[in-house]
């Protein structure tokens, strides 16, 4: 572990990137957890994964989901309901005052 120190100026030039204003406390505190982070992702790095094949699930998984099939039936049903709801309709639309002129 090679115990990577982030120092004081660091976190204050983070904070300035991120428009935040932060007290000296909040310096010292933010300065031990980022180097813990980054002790922690060294150790993770020294971890011999060269034989062990990327995944993007650490368990197995498949599609439940059934395939999308559109019914034209209750499609416009659907529509037709709808559109008895509008206050005005033309030719099976929705009529809306002029936006633009």
């Amino acid at each position: 572990m090679s115990n990577k120190k982030i120092s004081t100026k660091e976190i204050q030039h983070l904070a300035d990137l991120a428009r935040l204003k932060i007290s000296n406390q909040e310096i010292k505190k933010y300065t031990k957890e980022l180097s813990a982070i980054l002790d922690y992702v060294t150790q993770l790095n020294s971890v011999k994964t060269d034989k062990i094949s990327p995944t993007a699930q650490v368990i197995e998984s498949e599609n439940v989901f059934r395939n999308d099939l559109v019914d034209l039936d209750y499609t416009k049903q659907t529509k037709d309901r709808i559109i008895k709801n509008a206050l005005e309709k033309q030719d099976n639309l929705f009529k809306v005052k002029t936006v633009f002129e």
